[in-house]
């Protein structure tokens, strides 16, 4: 893999977003959709987001739910209401990465509209989405698009979104992607398989090799009604060791880009590491792993040295607080 030149810090209108015109064909002869929605232990939530989908009253598209070794009432709501909702079945439990991968794998469209379970799609969503595709030429070097949902946040309409604009805070919140499969597949993309997700990892790899088309338009609708969410303050600390992992895994895969283009993000990173294992009752490692990026200046390694002896019980609810905050 060969990295990408150094970008502006500033988000580009980029030449390649030109009007090209109507198309030749209507857009649902060139592009048929399949909507694929990860689930696990969720099936009112589902059913909610499935009747999102044929809200839109668009019927070039087909509709593939992965459950993810649910224990509810899930297949039997889908046999029953969704007979013609396509169904595939994970053994156990993986993960929304290795839910993701098999229906962009199992998909029979062209394009894959990523939803999650707990969102609502926008009925204007595939007019959004087209619109926006028949603008973008050499639509087919991207292997992802994306647009936004409702808390996601770019400074113009539309952006090639390039690695140094995550690590900048140029584009923040949730997007919801799509998919173009035969480009995705071919460059041998994929969802990371870790349990919390960590998919911002894929994002940041496509964003470096190929630039990831991203447009302002709010195509779904994010809800906070679910039960148990991966972001949830009492997941993160359930699953403190694997957020510190994943944390770990993306400064060893982009630290140093990261830490030359936007270096406050980076620290933020290492105290998120710091913090994650400490979370996890490993201050042995948490200290090894702040010895490791020695780079830090003294006053803040020090400030770190004294976090690492605060009792558990009082750094677990600072981490709480700190989270109703922000």
């Amino acid at each position: 893999m060969n990295p990408l030149a150094p970008q502006s810090s500033v988000l580009r209108e980029s030449s390649e977003h030109s009007s090209i015109g109507k198309c030749e064909s209507s857009w649902g002869d060139r592009r048929r959709f399949s909507v694929v929605i990860p689930t696990h232990n969720r099936a009112a939530l589902l059913a909610r987001a499935i009747d999102s989908v044929y809200a839109t009253g668009e019927r070039n598209v087909d509709i593939v739910v992965v459950d993810d070794a649910s224990s509810d009432e899930t297949r039997q709501m889908l046999r029953e209401r969704y007979p013609n909702v396509k169904c595939l079945q994970l053994s156990r439990n993986s993960g929304p990465g290795v839910a993701r991968n098999l229906g962009i794998q199992s998909a029979t469209t062209p394009w894959v509209l990523l939803l999650d379970d707990d969102d609502l799609l926008d009925q204007r969503a595939f007019s959004i989405v087209n619109s926006g595709l028949d603008t973008l030429s050499e639509l087919h070097r991207y292997p992802v698009v994306q647009f936004a949902r409702s808390n996601g946040r770019i400074g113009r309409c539309f952006s090639i979104i390039r690695l140094e604009d995550y690590f900048r805070g140029e584009i923040a919140g949730d997007f919801t992607s799509i998919i173009q499969v035969e480009r995705f597949l071919e460059s041998n993309l994929q969802f990371p398989s870790s349990r919390v997700g960590a998919e911002h990892l894929l994002w940041f790899h496509i964003a470096r090799e190929f630039g990831i088309p991203t447009w302002r338009s709010c195509i779904a609708q994010l809800t906070d009604d679910a039960p148990v969410r991966l972001c949830s303050t009492a997941s993160q600390l359930v699953r403190a060791a694997e957020y510190a992992d994943m944390i770990d895994e993306t400064l060893r895969r982009y630290g140093v880009e990261m830490k030359s283009v936007a270096p406050t993000y980076y620290s933020k990173k290492m105290v998120g590491a710091f913090t994650y294992r400490l979370l996890a009752g490993d201050r042995r490692q948490a200290l090894i792993g702040l010895n490791r990026n020695s780079s830090h200046g003294r006053v803040f390694r020090w400030a770190l040295t004294v976090m690492s002896a605060i009792p558990s019980s009082l750094l677990r609810s600072a981490f709480i607080t700190y989270r109703k905050n922000t």
